[in-house]
């Protein structure tokens, strides 16, 4: 694994919405990796569905790394997948932002939680 973005199921898009979503996938991308300390790949499927004349996107990301993989998918739904591609898929990049973040954030430990004595303690040493 060495940072690659793989996507699925682009052919159901055309050249200008792929395009659109490969930028934004690609800038969001580079935000989620500075957050891990080790190499990863993301995989992008792309879905369409046709409500009343207008087309529904929903996005899945699915983020691999050595040690955890983190998924993310936007369901046919008002709340998750919308009609504006552009705003669909920084909706699902910044719900896998916010997920990695979290779990990252557990995994060192939350010096908000300790006392002042314990920080200059950690400092100290």
């Amino acid at each position: 694994m060495n940072n690659i973005i793989k996507y699925s199921n682009l052919k159901v898009l055309d050249e200008q919405e792929a395009s659109s979503l490969k930028s934004i996938v690609e800038k969001e991308y580079d935000k989620i990796v500075k957050l891990l300390p080790e190499p990863s790949d993301l995989i992008v499927d792309v879905k369409v569905a046709h409500k009343d004349k207008n087309k529904r996107y929903m996005i899945s990301l699915r983020l691999e790394t050595a040690s955890k993989i983190y998924t993310t998918k936007s369901k046919d739904t008002n709340e998750t997948a919308d009609y504006d591609l552009v705003k669909a898929a920084h909706k699902i990049c910044t719900h896998l932002y916010n997920e990695v973040s979290h779990s990252v954030g557990k995994d060192k430990g939350n010096t908000k939680k300790k006392g002042i004595k314990e920080l200059f303690k950690i400092f100290k040493n």
